[in-house]
């Protein structure tokens, strides 16, 4: 199975956006973006952000760069309405929306598939494990009909910087017990005081931010993440 570090982006100043995204660029082959529409958790990304037609000015004024697959967290009451906004970028690989938002997750899921674009469904904290099961391929985890990824949330989500909630550790074994080939990843709060024992239960994504970008040399502290987990 493959472990891997993705650094995630929340930030409401486009001008930090477009740099924390180059960096990030620089050394990390995955990117994701938080998107928060203030309905779904207490806090948002301004519009001008969320709707990803800043993506093509990026493109343009960095034509010779490498750029990074991107994944979409979306924090917010409508996925559809963000997801379609993206869904003419190549570089959009993959978006996961929350298990707890009153939609059609099957429905979701079967139209981002259609659009090959790869899919997850977030937890929060307190959500229990039998919200999210009915989504996952018992046997494997390329089954279509199934999401692609779980990602269980270290913090309340909807801001950066929050201390990781120990007992999701427990979830995440659970988890890994019942569905070793799942795709697996724990976002909010990782840090390389705890990635290790975040690793042992389990997960084998890790969505960092503040660890990476808080950092007095981000890409340093993304390589010591990566190590930590090798």
């Amino acid at each position: 199975m493959k472990f891997e570090i993705i650094p995630a982006i929340l930030t409401k100043q486009k001008k930090e956006f477009m740099r924390l995204l180059k960096d990030a660029s620089l050394f990390s082959q995955t990117v994701q973006i938080d998107i928060m529409d203030g309905l779904f958790v207490d806090n948002q990304t301004p519009k001008s952000l969320n709707n990803g037609h800043w993506w093509a000015e990026y493109l343009i004024n960095h034509p010779d760069q490498k750029l990074p697959d991107i994944e979409l967290h979306l924090m917010v009451i409508d996925p559809w309405s963000v997801i379609r906004e993206w869904q003419e970028y190549a570089e959009l690989k993959r978006v996961i929306w929350h298990v707890e938002v009153p939609i059609d997750h099957a429905a979701l899921n079967e139209t981002a598939h259609d659009l090959r674009i790869q899919t997850g469904l977030a937890m929060n904290p307190d959500t229990e494990l039998k919200e999210i099961i009915p989504f996952i391929n018992p046997k494997t985890n390329s089954n279509p009909e199934f999401v692609d990824q779980i990602l269980i949330m270290g913090v309340d989500p909807g801001f950066s910087g929050q201390s990781f909630k120990s007992e999701v550790l427990k979830k995440i074994s659970k988890l890994r017990s019942k569905f070793p080939k799942l795709n697996l990843g724990v976002d909010g709060g990782v840090s390389s005081a705890n990635i290790k024992q975040i690793k042992q239960a389990g997960a084998n994504r890790f969505n960092a931010a503040g660890a990476i970008f808080k950092a007095a040399d981000p890409q340093t502290a993304y390589k010591q993440l990566k190590k930590a987990v090798a």
